[in-house]
Formats: structure tokens, sequence, C-alpha cells
């Protein structure tokens, strides 16, 4: 039996992300200014869609620098104590953001329905002009993280929530011309409403996937019964179990199995397993324990049946 891993030396190399700061630095710094906009002008207006546009924009730009520090954690080296580093933060991170979102999405639907019991005046023209720019300022920022939405889920859901602020920003220009057009303050409020609901709907797939991730669950993104097929595929493996795979952070992957074959090229089998699950599956981390089958020396089934 042969345990060989990935990289020996591992828990004591600092950890590598491809992941850059610098869109989330200027995502925040953006879209905190639109806010502070925002805010002085629902306030002017007195609208309600408005405003609760301005707090879910101020939830992401939250979001925001919570995944820039979860990036800056995963790149501290791993410890003695902490042998796979700080990696996990950024599941933490993004659970959290989950949360939060769904925590503003109640408030904006209680803010809604007392804004409808309560209607004041609405100034539907000022609420068409700051929406309007909020929706090139979420396009905008959300081409900063276009490229790494399919590696890396906190990126991943940096670019659906901005993409999600601009259709919820397109919604209020929407609303205030309805309110301009027909002077129905109700308008604003139902708006409101369905921007809670939009936000509910586009957190509910982050919310799912990070609570798995937390759980030690296989990332979506990952097949465990393809990848059973692609180790059973590599010649020389007879049997693959105590298989498991789980997340090390929002963008890597981590792979333990036990493999049983009657050839004696193990250390040629293991490398063969590493390097298809990097290709095929981007699994940079792995730990292969080879079991050989009937070939074991001093193999004695009395005291250790497991080992023929």
């Amino acid at each position: 039996m042969k345990d060989l891993q990935n990289d020996p030396n591992d828990n004591h190399e600092s950890v590598h992300t491809t992941s850059t700061l610098k869109p989330y630095f200027w995502a925040v710094g953006i879209n905190l200014a639109y806010v502070l906009v925002e805010l002085v002008s629902g306030w002017l207006s007195g609208s309600v869609a408005l405003l609760a546009d301005a707090f879910h924009n101020f939830q992401d730009v939250f979001s925001l620098g919570l995944a820039a520090l979860g990036i800056w954690l995963t790149r501290l080296p791993s410890t003695d104590r902490k042998t796979y580093g700080y990696r996990k933060a950024s599941i933490l991170v993004s659970l959290t953001n989950a949360m939060l979102l769904v925590a503003l999405s109640g408030g904006l639907i209680w803010e809604a329905i007392q804004k409808a019991t309560h209607p004041t005046p609405v100034d539907g023209v000022t609420v068409i002009w700051v929406a309007g720019v909020g929706i090139v300022v979420n396009l905008g920022t959300a081409y900063f993280f276009h490229k790494d939405q399919h590696s890396d889920l906190n990126a991943r859901a940096a670019f659906i929530h901005l993409l999600g602020d601009a259709l919820v920003s397109l919604g209020v220009v929407v609303s205030g011309v309805l309110v301009v057009a027909s002077g129905r303050t109700w308008i604003d409020p139902v708006v409101s409403v369905l921007v809670s609901l939009i936000i509910l709907g586009s957190t509910w797939s982050l919310l799912r996937e990070s609570i798995n991730l937390s759980l030690d669950g296989v990332p979506s993104h990952l097949s465990l019964e393809a990848i059973r097929k692609a180790v059973m595929n590599v010649s020389g493996v007879q049997q693959v179990h105590d298989l498991h795979v789980w997340a090390l952070s929002t963008h890597e992957a981590a792979l333990s199995a036990h493999v049983l074959t009657v050839s004696s090229n193990v250390d040629e089998i293991a490398f063969t397993l590493r390097e298809m699950l990097k290709k095929s599956f981007e699994i940079q981390h792995s730990t292969i324990q080879i079991e050989q089958q009937g070939g074991v020396a001093n193999c004695n089934p009395a005291q250790d049946p497991g080992c023929c």
C-alpha cells in the first residue's frame, strides 16, 4: 500500500490564487459613490424604490468588500495549526453574503408595505435620471468580473449581483416613467417588492452552493460519478473507493481516494491520475492511496484482510 500525494510540502507553502483584488477595489469605489447619490436622491424625491435600490447596492458594496477580504485571506500561508491556510474564508464570505442578501430582501419588502399603506409624493423625474445612471454603473462594474466568473464563486456572485442590479435599476426607471405618466404613487412600492423578489431569486443558488461548500460537499461544477469513471478509465486501475471531493476555497477543490491495482507501477499510475484530475477537472490538490491487489510483500490476510 502506498500513499501518494499531489504535493508533500503543500502544508507549508503559501497559497497561490489567480484571483486579483483590483476589480473589487474599483467596483467598491464606483458603487459606493453611486450609493451615496441614490440615498440622497431617494430621500429628496420620496422614492422608496430608489431607496430600496440604494440599500441593495450598499449591500453589494459590503459584499464586494467581504469578497476582497476573503481573497486576501486565501493568500496567507498555511501553518502547523491551519494546514490549509485560510482558503475556507472565501466560502464563509460567500455564505455571509448570501444570508445578508436574504435579510435585506425581507427588510425591503417590509419597507415597501409601509410605503404602500402610507403613500407619499414621488419625484418621478429624479428617479428616472438616478436609476438610469445606475444601469451604466452596474453594467460597467459587472464587466470587471466577467473573466473570472466561471472559475470563482465570489466572482460569479459579484457578476450576477451587478447584472441583477442593472436590471433592478431598469425596473426603477420604468417605475419612474409610470409615476410621471400616471401619477399613481403606489407603483413605486410595487416596484420595490419586485426588486426584493429579484434579489431573492438571484441569491438562492448562491446560498445553496455556499451551504454545500461549507459542509464539504462536492462543488456544483464537479460530478463525483464523472470523476469515478475517469479514474477507472486509467490503465492499471481495478477499483476506486473512499473517493472524496470537497472545496478548499470558492475556486479550489481537493480530492482523496483509495485506488486498487494489480500493477507494480504504482508511481506511474498515481502520476497519471493526478495529471488527469488537473487537466479534466481542475483539481490541483489530490491525495491518491494505491493498494496493490495480491502483490504486496509480507501480506497476511488473517492479520490484515484489506491488504489483498
